[in-house]
């Protein structure tokens, strides 16, 4: 057998096969070569076994059937995902996913209309399209800030009401298009002041909320000299477009209700203790 990185498997390519029929009559899980191919059969709570490193795609489920298992443990034994590999596991309520992996594959959720939480681990640098749509039990989804991709809910959540969180103020967001829109119009998208996130909610005309960090005027994320020199540049009126004061919430740190020379004193403290 090829070297198994090397290639894609499938339930699907072998089901109703007497070769396939066998490997299930011996156990309700399929392994090959160290690849979950099948636990559609599983129920409950469910422990990967040992020696597993990839998880193969629809092994839980496809768009007509699905597995019953509502828990999956030891997910950090996990070294690859394939697409659509939980597919449809409607009893699955949550997931966290594990710091050994980079992408998210298309559709890895789709259909799994219990999913409540998604933890994201930080090595997570890509999301793709449809990982989690049809996912109606999803309300709040938290965009970590080393991710720089997100290929959106997609239009198929639009009975959802999911609030995204984007951390990364410049995370890639992909809008989808007129006819297939990457989000839902219930959704609701939460970032910094002139993020990606605030664009495509205004250009989507979804609901936005802004999430700030307090002293950080320029909206990056972080708390740094060039939020004092924002500040500084915005009160002699004297700035770029680049180098204007784009959160106003963020530098009023006093909240007296406006920006001077006293929240430019309190932010130089800021950053002497920091």
């Amino acid at each position: 057998m090829p070297e198994k990185k090397q290639f894609e498997m499938s339930r699907l390519a072998f089901e109703d096969t007497p070769w396939y029929d066998d490997l299930q009559a011996e156990n309700d899980i399929v392994i090959i070569n160290g690849m979950l191919v099948d636990a559609l059969k599983c129920k409950g709570e469910f422990e990967i076994p040992d020696g597993v490193d990839i998880i193969c795609s629809y092994a839980f489920g496809d768009f007509e059937k699905g597995s019953m298992v509502t828990s999956i443990k030891g997910a950090e034994k996990i070294k690859i995902f394939r697409d659509c590999a939980f597919v449809n596991c409607k009893e699955l309520k949550e997931f966290t996913i594990p710091d050994t992996l980079e992408v998210i594959p298309y559709r890895m959720f789709s259909s799994c209309e219990s999913l409540e939480k998604v933890v994201i681990s930080e090595s997570v640098k890509q999301i793709e399209s449809g990982a989690f749509s049809w996912c109606d039990s999803l309300k709040e989804l938290v965009i970590p800030k080393n991710v720089e991709y997100f290929g959106g809910l997609t239009d198929s959540n639009q009975g959802c009401s999911t609030t995204v969180i984007f951390e990364n103020p410049n995370c890639f967001i992909d809008g989808g298009s007129i006819n297939f829109p990457s989000f839902p119009y219930s959704a609701v998208l939460k970032g910094y002041a002139d993020s990606t996130a605030y664009r495509i909610a205004r250009a989507m005309e979804l609901k936005f909320e802004e999430i700030y960090l307090e002293g950080d005027a320029n909206a990056d994320g972080e708390l740094s000299v060039a939020d004092l020199v924002t500040i500084t540049k915005w009160l002699k009126s004297d700035y770029t477009y680049e180098e204007k004061l784009k959160s106003s919430k963020a530098a009023d740190i006093d909240e007296n209700g406006s920006i001077d020379v006293f929240d430019l004193i309190a932010l130089r403290k800021m950053l002497l203790e920091n």
